[in-house]
């Protein structure tokens, strides 16, 4: 009895020592994204590996394997190092305190184009009544049943397509421009659009990045990354950056984007708020962003409810000042 007991303890302690040094094998790695792209495909999955070695350091304790215990806790804090940011501090803009501000929200979802679930995307819009509506992956089917919202959104700017790379543009808010611009070698649509927030401009910039499926598609999100990020540093107004950009907030490309682009995350002090893929909250990851200049104050940030897409819709609530003063010029 007490042999059999052994048995099972030593397989038990190799199994969490392997799982832990797994989980451990990726952390490292996905620091070095620059270097290689599947190491970069490593950086997304930061809050499980958190949970995965903290779950293995305890499970050492209890064996009373310290060292192990000791290096997966160590590793376990070095992954919630890189998410406690989202949970502490929004990072709130120079606006000065207690000047009115014009308010909007924006709802952006990847509708996934093969998705036929075209009403619950609509009641999504109903109920969340937002003043901008960033859909992606539109084709013509979807631009076709998704009439009733033309209807309440009239200033529009529709680019479908049958890549999984059509975008749409709805907004109640007065249009002053909008069009398709291509930006990076990919060659897929952008749009850009200048609103009328409160009597000042108010521009958008919705995209949508290849995969990183293979070396080569890595490298062209990632250069469209840059090209976005050198758009956005260009422009003088207050502006917001939506889109699934098929990277989280510690891989590399999203930290060049970040860094480049003078904007700032919308998502720190809102928490981890994963997107994709919507059927698995197990392995769910942060893809679809949106990034503000200093001038735009986020009232609130979070998760919609499930449409049958792939992905889950992101709500954002901006104010934007009157008279501020923290716009990039």
């Amino acid at each position: 009895m007490k042999s059999g007991l052994l048995k099972l303890k030593v397989r038990v302690s190799g199994l969490i020592f392997a799982a832990g040094c797994l989980a451990g094998l990726a952390t490292a790695a996905g620091f070095f994204g620059a270097w290689w792209w599947r190491m970069d495909l490593l950086s997304h999955f930061r809050v499980q590996y958190a949970a995965a070695l903290l779950a293995a350091a305890a499970a050492a304790a209890m064996l009373r394997r310290r060292a192990p215990s000791a290096l997966f806790a160590l590793l376990c804090a070095i992954n919630a190092a890189l998410v406690l940011p989202l949970y502490i501090g929004a990072g709130q803009p120079c606006v000065p305190e207690g000047l009115p501000g014009a308010r909007a929200r924006i709802l952006m979802l990847n509708v996934h184009t093969s998705c036929r679930a075209h009403d619950r995307v609509l009641a999504l819009v109903r109920e969340e009544n937002p003043d901008v509506v960033v859909l992606e992956e539109v084709n013509a089917r979807w631009i076709a049943a998704l009439s009733e919202l033309a209807a309440t959104h009239t200033n529009t700017v529709l680019c479908p397509a049958e890549d999984n790379f059509g975008l749409a543009l709805y907004s109640r808010l007065p249009m002053r421009d909008g069009r398709e611009i291509i930006l990076g070698k990919a060659g897929v649509s952008s749009i850009e659009a200048e609103f009328e927030l409160g009597g000042r401009p108010f521009r958008i910039l919705a995209t949508h990045t290849l995969p990183p499926v293979s070396r080569a598609c890595a490298a062209l999100r990632d250069q469209q990354l840059g090209e976005v990020a050198e758009y956005c540093r260009r422009v003088s107004a207050p502006m917001a950056l939506v889109g699934d950009l098929n990277a989280s907030p510690w891989s590399h490309g999203f930290r060049l984007l970040r860094d480049c682009s003078g904007l700032r995350d919308s998502m720190p002090g809102f928490g981890f708020q994963a997107t994709w893929p919507a059927h698995n909250a197990l392995f769910r990851i942060p893809l679809d962003h949106c990034l503000v200049s200093d001038s735009v104050r986020v009232l609130d940030r979070r998760i919609g409810r499930a449409t049958g897409s792939d992905h889950l819709p992101v709500v954002i609530d901006i104010e934007l000042a009157a008279t501020a003063r923290g716009s990039r010029q």
